[in-house]
C-alpha cells in the first residue's frame, strides 16, 4: 500500500521536473501527439514512449510498479532497516524511468537528492548494524559505476545524456550495498536490455540510428535484477558469494 501510494504522488512530481529540465535547456517539449524532434546534434528524441504532463494511466501504473518493487524489497530484505533507503531507492527508479520515455529528461533535481539521502540513510544503517564495510562496499560501487558510464558518455557524448551517468551513480550506490559484483551485473544487465530496448523502439519509429533511446529504464532494470537476484548470478557466473 505505501507503494501505491508514493508511487502515485511521486509520478506528477517526476513529470513537474521533467517540464522544468526542457525549460531550462530551452529544448523543445516534444509534439503531444508523440511525433519526433530533430534536436541540434542531429538526433531524433523517439516519439513519446509515455503520456507526457497529467496522464491516469501512466499515473496508475507508476504506482502499481512502485508497489510491486516494494513488496519485492520487503520479501527480499524482510523487516531490517536497509528496506527504508531501498524502497526510495526504487521510487526514484521509477519516476526517472518514466520522465526519460515521457520527456528523454533525467532530473537532475531528483537524482542528486536522492543520491544524498540514500547516502546519508545507508549510513545510518551501517551504524546501526555496525558494518562499516557495507559502507565501503557502497561508495565503491557508486564510484565504480559513474566512472564506467562517464568514460562512455566522455567518448561517445552523442550517444549517452548526462543524466544517464548521474543515475549510474545513485544505482551503483544501492547495489554496490549488496556487493561491487552485484553492480558490475546491474551495468551489464542494464547493456543487454538497453540493446533490446533501443533495437524495439529504432524498428517501431522507423527511424534508425538516428533516434536517441531513453536508457534510464534499461538502467532501473538493471538495478532491479542486481538486487533481486544479483546474488545467484554472482554466484553462478562467479562462484563467488555476495
Amino acid at each position: 500500500m505505501a507503494g501505491l501510494v508514493v508511487g502515485a504522488l511521486f509520478d506528477p512530481l517526476g513529470q513537474r521536473e521533467a517540464e522544468r529540465s526542457d525549460h531550462r535547456q530551452h529544448r523543445p517539449a516534444g509534439d503531444r501527439g508523440g511525433r519526433p524532434v530533430v534536436n541540434g546534434g542531429g538526433r531524433v528524441s523517439p516519439p513519446r514512449l509515455l503520456p507526457a504532463g497529467p496522464s491516469a494511466a501512466r499515473n496508475l501504473g507508476a504506482a502499481l510498479v512502485t508497489g510491486g518493487l516494494f513488496a519485492g524489497s520487503a520479501h527480499r530484505f524482510g523487516a531490517h532497516l536497509v528496506l527504508l533507503p531501498y524502497c526510495g531507492f526504487f521510487s526514484v527508479l521509477v519516476v526517472v524511468s518514466t520522465t526519460d520515455l515521457s520527456h528523454g529528461v533525467i532530473p537532475r533535481r531528483l537524482v542528486y537528492p536522492a543520491l544524498g539521502t540514500l547516502g546519508v540513510l545507508f549510513a545510518v544503517v551501517a551504524a546501526a548494524d555496525g558494518e562499516r564495510h557495507w559502507l565501503g562496499s557502497a561508495v565503491v560501487g557508486t564510484a565504480a559505476a559513474f566512472a564506467a558510464l562517464f568514460v562512455i558518455w566522455w567518448l561517445a557524448p552523442r550517444g549517452m545524456g548526462f543524466g544517464d551517468v548521474r543515475l549510474s551513480a545513485l544505482i551503483g550506490l544501492a547495489t554496490g550495498w549488496i556487493g561491487l559484483l552485484a553492480t558490475y551485473v546491474a551495468l551489464a544487465s542494464a547493456f543487454v536490455f538497453g540493446l533490446l530496448f533501443g533495437i524495439a523502439v529504432m524498428g517501431l519509429s522507423g527511424l534508425g540510428r538516428t533516434v536517441r533511446i531513453p536508457f534510464a529504464p534499461a538502467l532501473a532494470v538493471g538495478a532491479i535484477v542486481a538486487v533481486f537476484w544479483g546474488a545467484p548470478i554472482v554466484q553462478a557466473v562467479f562462484h563467488r558469494t555476495i
